[in-house]
């Protein structure tokens, strides 16, 4: 009994180790043609991996914590709700970006003078 609990945590450290090397391979991979965008790219494509890699298993990601969404209306809603998100960070930073760069942004600070 012992033994195969150490074989499964042995399995558990290799596939970790596994699936955080493709991340960052695939992170390094990525930095040329995604820019600052290869990082939630890697990641993105190391979640479809890993989840075809646990449907072959046969395990769910309920098993893991994750609860299946309610209903095709909430399924649904899903890419509108995080491209709104998306929209509304790349607005905020279209709006602070041009004022974090000017010297009287850092009143007070060693920052904006020369």
């Amino acid at each position: 009994m012992p033994n195969t609990d150490n074989t499964k945590k042995r399995r558990a450290i290799f596939e970790l180790f596994v699936f955080v090397a493709f991340a960052l391979i695939s992170k390094l991979l990525m930095d040329s043609s995604f820019g600052p965008y290869s990082g939630p790219a890697s990641l993105i494509t190391t979640l479809i991996l890993l989840s075809i890699y646990m449907q072959k298993r046969g395990e769910k990601w309920a098993r893991m914590g994750l609860r299946a969404l309610p209903g095709a209306k909430a399924k649904l809603m899903v890419l509108p709700q995080a491209l709104l998100v998306f929209v509304s960070v790349l607005g905020t930073i279209f709006v602070l970006a041009p004022r974090i760069h000017r010297p009287e942004f850092y009143v007070g600070t060693n920052r904006g003078r020369n």
